[in-house]
């Protein structure tokens, strides 16, 4: 051999081929694994959520206006969108009040920013075991209506 490297092993085959099949088991094993305890998981959380969601008060004085329910092998998420004359410390006010009955504690409060503008938008975020919810306020539009949304999730929003 003249400027040629052997690459073979003894049997006779090239050994990044074994690597090739290692990688091919192991990316069929992890599909098996999430389509077979995973995903089903995720949707048993999932109808979990929308029953705890159904369980909820909603805010008296709000318009439900899209609604949302989604899942996949390791989340869960339930989301309603709102529009109502309330202002964010009604809506935080009134959901301190609601989440805390079914289980719900508060954690913690940030400001929502709209490409670096701030339009009065704040997020409420409460945990119950290692779901969340999250009460967010958009802000006020020029005819004076707010619009927030309520989302339940799991494994999208940290919580102990």
């Amino acid at each position: 051999m003249t400027g040629t490297l052997n690459v073979r092993t003894r049997t006779g085959v090239v050994w990044y081929k074994w690597l090739i099949l290692a990688m091919f088991i192991v990316t069929i094993v992890t599909m098996i694994y999430t389509l077979i305890i995973r995903t089903p998981r995720a949707k048993q959380v999932a109808e979990q959520l929308q029953q705890e969601f159904n369980s909820l008060a909603m805010f008296p004085q709000a318009t439900a206006t899209h609604s949302d329910k989604s899942y996949k092998d390791a989340q869960a998420l339930i989301v309603s969108r709102y529009s109502t004359l309330a202002s964010y410390p009604e809506l935080r006010a009134y959901y301190d009040t609601e989440l805390p009955k079914h289980g719900w504690r508060f954690v913690s409060e940030r400001t929502v920013t709209n490409w670096g503008r701030d339009p009065g938008g704040k997020t409420a975020h409460y945990c119950k075991g290692d779901w969340s919810a999250d009460v967010e306020y958009i802000g006020r539009d020029t005819d004076g209506m707010s619009d927030y949304a309520l989302a339940l999730s799991w494994g999208i929003n940290q919580c102990q």
